[in-house]
């Protein structure tokens, strides 16, 4: 009865736990958190939207339908029960993340467990919950959290795969599956199938057509998987070997020396070592590695049984990605996530390994000591996107009210996420965006539905060249904004000459000297602007307890709430039509959106 009694408490206490953590993760929908990272988290998102209500996993700008730059599996896999669930609400994407987000703690406080830390294994999953990008990541529709959830429920499996005297055949299907899936959601997730082939090769049966059978197992569902990528490339892009990818970003992509070149490695790896997540990460990979090298010296496998090959298998996991982005033309620390994670656990297995021979109340008062010593480490890291999501937080909001104050088939002189604008503002009501400057997705880059290298007889000198003037010309590539404000102001001229109505809006500038800089290159040209209205949007005040969470973690930012917003828009009209008097300078408006 007193064993019912514990396991009773020790499964309300989780429930505790994993209510909490879904509390302090979850943001409200209508903030459009999942969004706020383009172009990954709105592609991921109005790509399945778009996907189930017409067919396509694409999206529309100024009215033209364009294919994603991602494959549609991660949308399909990890996002598409949210999106049934909400009722097709693209707001909601972030409801699938949250869950993967409490799995991925559920299955770092079985990997503690599996590892002998027992009632501790708490720890590594509430540590987790104050490493700052952990949080960040579990709010944002993008592939981050979903890939490491999966990675350590692939940890588990292979800690049992390498311990089994025989893996059975379905076993090794499963595996299969899972790392397809995994491969499915990131690229680099097929190489987690690196580690059960080895064990295969070297450890399971001394029988050739036994492991032969077992790697088969093991790799169909990775094939199948491949296949379907290349499936999808060969419908969508007409070649099976090229990927959204090309089509938006050629310019590195299709220049193998601009993609990946040893002398990225150098400066990726200075600014790697200068980042304190990565800092963190290396503190606490340091311990279970330096254990798992005396584990090997001394021959003791036995009592490492489990550290050792969840060791293997991250630092396999590892050397993988270091080959693939430290010649990679662009770095993030979002790469190295599942490191990451998989350190925190690693080394609270570590440290409770070490203390093995203590009691249980001193072992647990000093694990409690490295618990806070680590709390205090891991608070307030500075994480790369927040800075960004808190500017784009407002985007979603001046979206909806453009597209539902501003008269049909007007053009609008912006400066946003052009995706965003066009699913949430413009696109109901025939809106056309004119974009203020080339410095954004899609406005900055040019679609290329070839190949180009042969194409080109001057390289482009480095990645920021995206648009190649000559290829755009010739009809190869394509500009999705073949104009901009910036480029060629007069064509406001000729939009007025047609009978459209072009709109400024006063929210996409930066500051008041931006305002001054834009109204006198308007009256340069012998237009003016003639305010159409001011609406207010109310701000969303954030929940205390999730607001002190996120002060604790991002100081001086919450990204539970929003301030109150204020939209002015302006209408471009030539400047005859100003009349003197005030009273006829048009009907200024002004109201709340709710």
């Amino acid at each position: 009865m007193n064993e019912i009694v514990k396991k009773v408490i020790r499964r309300l206490i989780w429930i505790v736990v994993l209510a909490s953590a879904a509390f302090l993760i979850y943001l409200p929908s209508e903030l459009g958190s999942a969004l706020t990272i383009p172009p990954d988290s709105s592609e991921y998102s109005i790509c399945l939207a778009n996907l189930f209500e017409h067919g396509r996993f694409g999206f529309t700008l100024n009215g033209e339908w364009y294919p994603s730059r991602y494959a549609p599996w991660f949308s399909l896999l990890c996002l598409t029960p949210a999106y049934l669930l909400s009722g097709g609400d693209v707001l909601c994407m972030h409801w699938a993340i949250l869950a993967f987000a409490l799995l991925l703690l559920v299955a770092i406080w079985k990997m503690g467990s599996l590892c002998g830390m027992g009632r501790l294994a708490i720890l590594p999953p509430i540590l987790l919950m104050f490493v700052p990008d952990f949080l960040f990541y579990c709010r944002i529709a993008m592939t981050e959290i979903p890939y490491v959830t999966l990675f350590v429920i692939l940890a588990l499996v292979f800690v049992k795969f390498a311990n089994h005297a025989q893996p059975s055949i379905g076993f090794c299907l499963c595996a299969g599956l899972l790392v397809a899936w995994s491969g499915l959601v990131r690229p680099t997730g097929f190489a987690i199938a690196i580690p059960f082939g080895i064990v295969v090769l070297v450890k399971h049966t001394p029988r050739w057509k036994r492991k032969l059978v077992l790697l088969l197992a093991l790799g169909i569902p990775i094939v199948v998987a491949q296949f379907a990528n290349l499936g999808y490339n060969w419908v969508v892009f007409g070649s099976p070997f090229r990927s959204g990818y090309n089509y938006w970003c050629a310019v590195p992509l299709d220049f193998p020396n601009l993609a990946f070149n040893l002398r990225y490695v150098v400066p990726f790896v200075e600014y790697y070592l200068d980042m304190p997540i990565v800092q963190i990460t290396m503190f606490f990979l340091f311990i279970p590695l330096m254990l798992s090298v005396y584990a090997i010296a001394k021959k003791d496998f036995t009592t490492h049984r489990t550290l050792l090959p969840l060791v293997g298998y991250v630092v396999v996991h590892f050397l993988v990605l270091m080959c693939l982005y430290l010649g990679y033309y662009w770095a993030d620390t979002r790469f190295f996530l599942s490191i990451t994670i998989s350190s925190v656990l690693l080394f609270f297995v570590a440290i409770n390994a070490m203390m093995s021979k203590f009691g249980f109340a001193l072992r647990t008062m000093l694990m409690l000591v490295v618990f806070a010593l680590c709390l205090a480490a891991v608070i307030n890291i500075p994480t790369r996107y927040l800075s960004m999501s808190a500017r784009r937080s407002v985007w979603l909001a001046e979206a909806q009210i453009t597209g539902a104050v501003l008269p049909s088939n007007a053009i609008v002189i912006h400066q946003g996420d052009p995706n965003v604008l066009d699913y949430f503002g413009f696109k109901d009501n025939k809106l056309v965006l004119f974009p203020l400057r080339r410095e954004f997705n899609y406005v900055k880059y040019m679609t290329s539905p070839k190949r180009i290298t042969h194409l080109v007889q001057n390289v482009p000198k480095s990645v920021t060249c995206m648009i190649i003037p000559e290829l755009v010309d010739s009809g190869v590539c394509k500009l999705p904004f073949p104009n901009v404000f910036m480029e060629e102001p007069s064509l406001i001229h000729e939009y007025i000459a047609q009978g459209k109505r072009v709109f400024f809006q006063r929210g996409c500038l930066r500051d008041a000297k931006d305002l001054d800089g834009f109204k006198s290159r308007i009256e340069s040209m012998g237009l003016s602007l003639k305010l159409f209205g001011v609406w207010n949007v109310p701000g969303i005040s954030p929940n205390p307890i999730r607001h002190l969470y996120d002060k604790l973690l991002f100081p001086g930012y919450a990204m539970d709430s929003r301030p109150e917003i204020t939209v002015a828009y302006y209408e471009v009209v030539v400047a005859e039509e100003l009349s003197n008097n005030p009273l006829e300078r048009g009907d200024v408006k002004k109201g709340d959106k709710q």
